[in-house]
């Protein structure tokens, strides 16, 4: 039964005489027959009926495939399983695979749009009933490349289809016209179809003995051509005018057509909500039928059951695993558990875009047994160990069984959720469990496949199957351009009529000779074809509304001029002047009248002695104090992490990890300047490769696996190449000099902060002196320690954890072409180390020898501590570089100025 709220959108009465007299009646599309179907069962139940024969109606193509299965069931067409279009497209990927496996040719870089577009060109061969293996067609296919090519996979292609008794909807027709036993006995009439193919056409001719056309009235309606600035103006004056006339004219039919449905969809349902007031609690009264939707797979509740089945495979993207975590329709709450966000941290550390199921399962486990709980009370890491279980994943099975095995795998997860679906979902969902069976019908032109092939297989199908809500009918309706052919209206509005896009450029079948093409008149195959099918397509538009139509198009888009199409040299101009895209009048007018209070909140609660036992980070904790009090909150206090990249090497972090370790294991042989000096060339060479490749076996192993051996050899070479750039720096150091610590463990005080420190090395001179050096890959400066701030206080810490002072502080900048010593101190011990402390520090600070400066130091060190303790947590970043690797912008909003929130 229609809805009885519907509104009519097509006027039956012009049919009733056909229908009065049994014919049959074949429309362009399902839509339109439907159309067709709701208003006659509308006019029987406004003529008291309860009950009546159902209408002789049915789309042009599916009733030609009915009188062939009839055929076939009486026995005069062979028996022969039709394909539906997924089918046979990938009836067409595996042809075409397997002749690219029997050639040294080069392999095609989207099979995928190869199978649609040779699936497209053997179907318009058989629609206008050309035969390519006749010697003249054959000889036009021989002369191009492309059409040679796809004439090879279409010998295979058929030889597939004759072997197997199988057969594409074309192939059914053709069948029907040669062989079929119908006679001439149907009254038939097309209701809006404007051109049948050639093949139809014959098959009309065989099966009518009557045959009439019905069309939209004659054209009489004024049309309206409106231009706009963009876009955005074109498609909020579309909702504007919408609104407008539901508001004058209730019971008035409605039609807006969107050319480019997939990117104006969005933005025009958003403008007609703003116009009829649905954005927030009347969210779900928008008073509009949007005719298309997203396609399945992009439906979140399918997305994430995808997703699940992915981790039956051997490797998963880490985007992947992330975004499962935040689902709700698996049973776990996501990043709510602190173990889940441990979890993805570690995850995104290792710095790789995907990882190996196994390695994902190991990392949920020991995240579990660090804290006892797990993620989400170990359902992470147990359902993985459930599909790992599952043996049956890791063999090859036929379709049908993968359908009934894919199940069982997204029980493992609770899929799809505890928490309850609303109606779109419930929708979805119904609609997968259509695909899986869907899917299962593939055994027979795929045969046994493994999880990985399956799994690409089934996606494919999502990817074509739309989920199309079912929603209550509307007197408004937003449809695309072939959808709207045939409908009546009393306004319809087309928009983005440009003059590059209406008529459309003609885009003929590469695969197909151009000659061919043209001589036959076939779809797309000449600008000349392309004219005469916009031109018709208006002029249905036309006869199809009875009040008003509207066309407009956008005088700019992407900043090119546009004109509009030629198509509407008739339409007169509603307005000399483009019109422009306008904000709203009434969110105008409240922002106006805002009242914005603004809060300074800079500080955060003074840290407890509780949350002291908890504080880590070491140097860092006061370096990003210094270089933002609000980072030092965040990641100390908050313990927010920005969230670590993919890397295709090793990342600029674990190179300096690796020349860290690699100085260590060096001193730690050679000790000395004496040593040094006494180390041969040649001893120099194997000491420093066999240091450098020490600290690359210290690299955790699924690193190892990720960055390959090819990309450890190559970091070992560059590795031992800095190592000696560097000793050639150490040689030029003036006096004795000993290694006495390495990598030690210091801490200093600042009231109850406890800060813990390594220290990368300690050198003891020949007089006793202390030096203390920090290894840097970057390049260094003592500008760094003498700001109001220091921007890189780790070494300024070093020395005050230091039982004397040193007499030098200093970065050991290793770095490519780039190696030595930057700092200050009392003893000149290196090229590099200043030691006019007035001249270097140039009245920044209030020091004109070493120990005042240590003593400055010392004083700025435990200001930034007692800032941290008091809650200092101000966005005051020291300079713009504090931001440049920071990470935590979303959060704190640097770049939000006051002006810009007033």
């Amino acid at each position: 039964m229609p809805d009885r709220g519907s509104h009519s959108l097509y006027d039956i009465k012009k049919l009733l005489p056909f229908i009065d007299s049994g014919y049959v009646l074949l429309t362009p599309n399902l839509r339109l027959a439907r159309r067709i179907r709701d208003e006659w069962s509308r006019r029987q139940i406004a003529a008291g009926q309860s009950s009546w024969h159902p209408l002789a109606l049915a789309p042009l193509e599916s009733w030609l495939q009915q009188r062939w299965l009839e055929d076939v069931e009486a026995g005069h067409l062979p028996p022969r399983l039709k394909l539906n279009p997924g089918q046979v497209e990938e009836l067409w990927r595996q042809s075409i695979s397997r002749y690219e496996g029997s050639t040294d040719g080069l392999n095609l870089l989207r099979p995928d749009a190869a199978a649609k577009i040779a699936e497209q060109a053997r179907d318009t061969l058989l629609r206008w009933r050309l035969d390519p293996h006749l010697p003249n067609y054959r000889q036009l296919f021989s002369l191009d490349t492309d059409c040679a090519t796809f004439y090879q996979w279409l010998t295979r292609f058929e030889a597939r289809l004759e072997n197997e008794q199988l057969a594409t909807p074309a192939d059914c027709l053709r069948d029907l016209l040669q062989h079929g036993q119908n006679q001439a006995k149907y009254k038939v009439v097309l209701i809006e179809v404007d051109e049948p193919n050639p093949l139809q056409k014959s098959l009309l001719a065989r099966l009518c003995n009557n045959l009439q056309q019905v069309h939209s009235g004659v054209e009489s309606v004024s049309a309206e051509l409106q231009a706009y600035a963009d876009r955005r103006g074109e498609l909020q004056g579309m909702a504007k005018w919408a609104q407008r006339l539901s508001s004058e004219h209730p019971d008035a039919t409605i039609g807006l057509v969107l050319p480019n449905m997939d990117a104006d969809r969005n933005a025009l349902e958003y403008l007609l909500r703003r116009e009829f007031n649905c954005l927030e609690a009347a969210y779900n009264s928008l008073p509009v039928n949007f005719s298309t939707s997203i396609t399945l797979a992009r439906a979140p509740v399918i997305r994430d059951a995808m997703t699940v089945l992915e981790f039956g495979l051997e490797r998963v993207s880490v985007e992947s695993v992330l975004a499962l975590l935040r689902s709700r329709f698996i049973n776990f709450a996501g990043l709510d558990s602190s173990d889940a966000s441990r979890f993805a941290t570690k995850l995104q550390d290792w710095g790789q875009a995907d990882v190996s199921v196994d390695e994902v399962r190991n990392l949920a486990n020991s995240v579990s047994n660090k804290s006892g709980q797990g993620v989400e009370s170990l359902s992470f890491a147990g359902n993985l160990m459930s599909l790992a279980a599952m043996r049956e994943l890791r063999g090859t099975h036929m379709p049908s069984q993968w359908s009934t095995l894919i199940t069982r795998m997204l029980d493992v997860w609770s899929w799809p959720g505890e928490r309850g679906l609303d109606s779109l979902e419930y929708q979805q969902v119904e609609i997968w469990f259509g695909v899986l069976e869907q899917f299962g019908q593939y055994d027979v032109v795929c045969g046994e496949l493994s999880l990985g092939a399956a799994l690409v297989l089934l996606r494919r199908i999502c990817e074509q199957q739309a989920a199309q809500p079912q929603t209550r009918d509307s007197n408004i309706q937003v449809l695309g351009t072939l959808e709207a052919a045939g409908l009546n209206f009393d306004y319809l509005w087309i928009c983005a009529m440009q003059a590059t896009s209406w008529p459309a450029a003609a885009q003929p079948n590469p695969l197909l000779p151009l000659q061919l093409q043209r001589e036959f008149d076939m779809p797309h195959s000449s600008a000349e074809r392309e004219w005469r099918y916009a031109e018709n397509l208006i002029l249905s538009y036309r006869r199809a509304t009875t009040k008003g139509l509207v066309a407009s198009y956008a005088t700019h888009l992407d900043g090119v001029p546009e004109l509009p199409s030629a198509l509407l040299e008739e339409f007169s101009l509603a307005c000399a002047e483009p019109q422009s895209y306008d904000l709203d009048a009434a969110w105008t007018e409240c922002y106006e009248q805002r009242d914005i209070e603004l809060l300074e909140s800079q500080t955060a609660p003074r840290v407890s002695e509780q949350e002291l036992s908890n504080i880590r980070g070491g140097s860092s904790l006061l370096e990003n104090q210094s270089q933002c009090p609000f980072r030092a909150f965040a990641r100390h206090r908050l313990s927010v992490v920005a969230p670590s990249g993919a890397v295709a090497a090793l990342s600029p972090a674990e190179r300096g990890s690796l020349l860290h370790e690699a100085l260590y294991l060096f001193w730690g042989n050679v000790q000395d300047s004496a040593g040094l000096e006494a180390l041969m060339p040649d001893d120099e060479s194997v000491l420093c490769d066999t240091v450098a490749g020490t600290a690359l076996q210290k690299l955790p192993e699924v690193r190892h696996r990720t960055v390959g051996a090819a990309c450890l050899a190559l970091e070992k070479q560059r590795l031992v190449s800095l190592l000696q750039e560097w000793l050639a720096v150490e040689r030029e150091r003036e006096g004795e000099f000993r290694v006495t610590a390495r990598e030690e463990d210091h801490s200093v005080n600042f009231g109850p902060l406890t800060v813990r420190l390594q220290v990368d090395r300690i050198d003891t001179l020949a007089d006793g002196g202390k030096v203390i050096i920090d290894y840097k890959s970057a390049r260094s400066k003592i500008a760094d320690w003498l700001g109001e701030r220091p921007e890189k206080p780790q070494l300024l810490l070093y020395s005050l954890a230091s039982p004397e002072t040193p007499v030098a502080l200093a970065f050991a900048q290793v770095r490519s072409r780039d190696c030595r010593y930057v700092g200050l101190g009392d003893a000149p011990f290196a090229p590099g180390i200043a030691t006019d402390i007035t001249k270097a520090v140039r009245g920044r600070l209030p020091a004109t020898d070493w120990d005042q400066l240590n003593t400055h130091w010392q004083q700025q060190l435990q200001g930034l501590a007692d800032a941290f303790l008091a809650g200092g947590a101000g966005v005051d970043p020291i300079n713009a570089n504090s931001c440049t690797w920071c990470g935590l912008q979303s959060l704190c909003r640097v770049g939000l100025l006051p002006e810009e929130v007033t």
